[in-house]
């Protein structure tokens, strides 16, 4: 049940901010943020892929979430982590091989300078690409629809089966982005550069850390699902997932990232840590932050 969220434009000093909770049971361990290559992510340590991750050189960005859906799912040949990597390393715009990979929602975008300074607001032109089944004459097959997202917005997805993030309507979606709506807007605008960076990353870490409890006409139909309703309904609760408090024995909300990129130094910010459930989540993002600079 992994969840994350994107504020395009919101701010003059961080144009592109993305907050990423990895939802996972805990044997299926991740490995530390490496940048010792031309990649900065965290690997995951049984397919060897990232659901999220940035390349140093070409400044090119991705990040994921599954899909959770009521049709019948082609088995995959690859895993979805290894399209991360793919387009890091490659940047394949090629997508015919779409249903070599789980379901999925990929989003994507080049963080630059150069391509950040060619655009009208200095922000960069960020897209979803979304897997998503077409139910039609009995049949089931699937495809992906691309879609630009817009200035001026927070957006964030789930694991909720939509062809537009603007349908999404998870209550954790709606949640999430509205309290990170009001913490960028009331955040002190002479902050900037790494220190504003990680006052920023650790002001929104409470909201990432967060569980809600929703009204229970309000949570969304997952009769499919082989979970019960009440392990659902903790699914459901907010953004982070508390693991045994929660009742799941080894399952809960094992990373969380934060990329932020800052227009007046020039660099991209690379937040990581590990929580694996912790009930000390709202610690705040203390430690080695990754980082690159461009011209």
């Amino acid at each position: 049940m992994c969840i994350m969220a994107a504020l395009v434009g919101m701010s003059a000093e961080f144009p592109f901010i993305l907050v990423h909770n990895r939802d996972e049971d805990w044997t299926r361990k991740t490995f530390d943020v490496q940048d010792n290559g031309a990649v900065i992510a965290a690997i995951d340590s049984r397919a060897g892929g990232t659901w999220m991750g940035l390349h140093k050189e070409t400044a090119r960005f991705a990040a994921l979430t599954n899909v959770r859906t009521k049709q019948k799912v082609p088995t995959p040949s690859k895993s979805r982590g290894r399209m991360v990597q793919d387009y890091l390393e490659r940047g394949s715009e090629q997508w015919e091989d779409y249903y070599a990979y789980h379901t999925y929602m990929l989003m994507r975008c080049w963080l630059h300078c150069s391509d950040i300074r060619a655009r009208q607001h200095g922000e960069p032109e960020v897209y979803l690409r979304t897997c998503v089944p077409t139910v039609g004459g009995g049949e089931c097959t699937w495809e992906t629809v691309c879609e630009r997202l817009d200035s001026g917005h927070v957006y964030c997805i789930s694991n909720e089966e939509c062809r537009s993030v603007n349908t999404a309507n998870f209550p954790k979606c709606a949640w999430l982005k509205q309290e990170l709506e009001r913490t960028i807007k009331s955040f002190n605008v002479e902050s900037k550069g790494k220190e504003g960076a990680l006052k920023l990353a650790e002001a929104m870490s409470i909201a990432m850390s967060s569980t809600v409890n929703f009204a229970e006409e309000s949570l969304p139909d997952m009769s499919f699902s082989p979970l019960t309703k009440e392990q659902e309904t903790i699914l459901q609760r907010g953004p982070y997932i508390h693991g045994p408090s929660a009742g799941f024995e080894s399952y809960g909300t094992q990373t969380q990232t934060i990329v932020i990129s800052s227009a007046s130094s020039k660099s991209i910010y690379y937040f990581c840590r590990r929580t694996e459930g912790s009930a000390d989540a709202l610690c705040l993002f203390r430690g080695p932050v990754k980082s690159m600079h461009y011209n």
